[in-house]
C-alpha cells in the first residue's frame, strides 16, 4: 500500500484549479505567478505541520516508557492527567500556531496583490501578456465609458434643475 502524499495531492489540487480558471488562462505571465505563490505557503505550511508532528512525537515518546505501564493506578491516573495536560497545551499552541500561519498566508497574498495592483500600467500590462491592440482597445472603451458617465451626469443634472 503506497503512502498518502498530502502535500502533492494538494500541489497537484492548486495545479489544476489554477488551470481551469478561465480568468488565468489568458494570463501565462500572472498564472505563473499565483502558482509560484501557492507553492510557497504550501510548502511553509508542509514545513510548519513537520515540526508540529515531531513535537507531538516527542511529547507522547516522553510520557510513554516502560515505567509509565509498571506504575501504581494512582499514579497511573496522575501520569494520564500530566499526559494528557501536556497534550493540550501542545494542541493549544499548535492551533494557535496553525491559526497565525494561516493570518499570515492572508498577509502574504494581500501583500501580493498590493504590489500587483500598484505596478504602473506596463508593467500590469507585461505581467498579464496582454496583447498591445487589445490593451488599447480596453483603454480607449474605458475612456469611452468615463464619457458616458460624464455625459449621463450632465444629463441628470440638467433633468433635475428643471
Amino acid at each position: 500500500m503506497g503512502s498518502l502524499n498530502v502535500h502533492g495531492v494538494l500541489k497537484d489540487l492548486v495545479h489544476k484549479s489554477i488551470n481551469e480558471t478561465s480568468e488565468l488562462k489568458q494570463y501565462p505571465s500572472m498564472r505563473a505567478e499565483v502558482m509560484n505563490a501557492t507553492a510557497e505557503l504550501l510548502n511553509k505550511m508542509r514545513d510548519e505541520s513537520k515540526r508540529a508532528t515531531i513535537q507531538l512525537v516527542d511529547m507522547e515518546c516522553n510520557y510513554l516508557t516502560a515505567d509509565f505501564f509498571q506504575v501504581k493506578s494512582d499514579r497511573m491516573c496522575c501520569l494520564i492527567s500530566t499526559w494528557w495536560l501536556g497534550l493540550y497545551d501542545t494542541l493549544s499552541q499548535s492551533l494557535l500556531c496553525t491559526l497565525k500561519c494561516v493570518w499570515l498566508n492572508v498577509a502574504y497574498l494581500t501583500i501580493f496583490f498590493t504590489e500587483l495592483g500598484a505596478k504602473e500600467g506596463k508593467q500590469l500590462a507585461k505581467l498579464l501578456d496582454e496583447d498591445p491592440k487589445i490593451m488599447q482597445r480596453r483603454l480607449n472603451l474605458a475612456k469611452r465609458l468615463e464619457l458616458y458617465k460624464s455625459a449621463r451626469t450632465e444629463v441628470d443634472a440638467v433633468v433635475w434643475a428643471k
